[in-house]
C-alpha cells in the first residue's frame, strides 16, 4: 500500500444514539492484492467536539476490513470500548481516543478477508472505523490512517529525548 499522506477516514463525524451504528464517512479501497504489502499504517481517532452523557454510557470505536463501504460483511481489526464520557480520551477535543500502529492486523484481517470471501487479486477490501454510541451519548470525532506515526502525546511536549544510553554489565557483576 502506498500512502504517502494521511487519509482522512472522517471529519467532524458526529455519532449520535440516534444514528449508531456508523461507518466512517470515508473509507480507504485498494485490491486484496495491494492490501498484502502493509508494514507501517497508523490508525489515529480524536475528539474533535468532547463526549456527552454519563457516566453508563459506553463509546465504541472498531476498525473493520470489508468487501463494501457500509462495513457490515467485515473483520474486525482492533476495537477499543469506553465506559462513561468522562475518560480523558473523550473529556478534551483534541485528545487521541486512538493512536496505534495497525498495519501488520490491517494486512493479516484483509489477507484473511480475502480467503473467508473468496476474493481474488483484484476484488476491493475497504478499511474503515465502525463506531458505536449508547442511549442518549453523543461525540464528535476525526480519524485518519498515516503512513508515520502522528504528532507527540497531546498533554506533553518533548524537549529531551526520552532514550537513554544502556548501561554494560557483566555476568554476576
Amino acid at each position: 500500500m502506498l500512502l504517502d499522506k494521511p487519509f482522512v477516514l472522517c471529519k467532524a463525524q458526529d455519532l449520535t444514539y440516534g444514528g449508531s451504528p456508523a461507518a466512517s464517512t470515508d473509507q480507504a479501497k485498494m485490491t486484496a492484492k495491494q492490501w498484502s504489502g502493509i508494514t507501517d499504517l497508523f490508525l489515529v481517532v480524536d475528539t474533535e467536539t468532547i463526549a456527552v452523557g454519563d457516566g453508563s454510557d459506553t463509546f465504541k470505536y472498531e476498525l473493520r476490513v470489508a468487501t463494501q463501504v457500509g462495513l457490515t460483511t467485515y473483520l474486525q481489526v482492533l476495537c477499543v470500548e469506553i465506559t462513561g464520557y468522562a475518560d480523558a480520551r473523550l473529556a478534551n477535543a483534541g485528545n487521541h481516543v486512538l493512536n496505534i500502529n495497525v498495519g501488520k492486523a490491517v494486512r493479516d484481517r484483509a489477507q484473511a478477508l480475502r480467503v473467508a470471501q473468496s476474493l481474488t487479486d483484484t476484488d476491493y477490501i475497504y478499511v474503515g472505523l465502525y463506531s458505536t454510541v449508547s442511549e442518549d451519548a453523543t461525540h464528535s470525532i476525526n480519524a485518519a490512517l498515516s503512513p508515520s506515526e502522528p504528532h507527540t502525546d497531546y498533554f506533553r511536549q518533548i524537549v529531551d529525548s526520552p532514550v537513554g544510553v544502556p548501561t554494560q554489565v557483566s555476568a554476576g557483576s
